[in-house]
C-alpha cells in the first residue's frame, strides 16, 4: 500500500491511498491520519480511487477521522469508484461523518462555506 498526503487550499488534507487498506497494511495510513489529527486538522479528503479492498481497520480509522472532523463541524469526504469498496463504506454506517463521492471536485464541494 502507498499513502501520500498534501494540504490543499482551505486547510483541507487530501490523503491518497493505493492498494489494500486492511489490517495487514494499515500502519502507513494510520500514521498519516493520526499526524494530521494531532496537528489539529479536521477537513479530510480520502482519495480511495485506487483502493482495491478495505476492511474494518480501515473503516475504524475513517471513523476516528470523521469524529475528529465532526467535533469541529465538518464531515470527511471519501472519493471512491470501486463498487466493492463503495459498498463496504455504505454499510459502515458512517453517513453522519462521511460523504462518499466519485470525483475530487465533488469532494471539495463538501467543504464549501467552511
Amino acid at each position: 500500500m502507498q499513502v501520500s498526503a498534501e494540504v490543499l487550499p482551505g486547510d483541507i488534507v487530501k490523503i491518497k491511498v493505493n492498494g489494500e487498506l486492511s489490517i495487514f497494511y494499515i500502519d502507513p495510513f494510520e500514521s498519516v491520519v493520526q499526524k494530521y489529527i494531532v496537528d489539529g486538522k479536521s477537513k479530510f479528503i480520502f482519495d480511495f480511487r485506487d483502493v482495491t479492498y478495505i476492511d474494518s481497520m480501515g473503516i475504524g480509522l475513517l471513523s476516528i477521522a470523521g469524529n475528529s472532523a465532526s467535533q469541529k463541524g465538518h464531515k470527511i469526504a471519501v472519493i471512491v469508484t470501486n463498487p466493492k469498496v463503495k459498498y463496504t463504506l455504505n454499510v459502515s454506517r458512517l453517513h453522519d461523518v462521511m460523504v462518499i463521492v466519485e470525483t475530487e471536485e465533488d469532494a471539495l464541494k463538501v467543504f464549501e462555506g467552511n
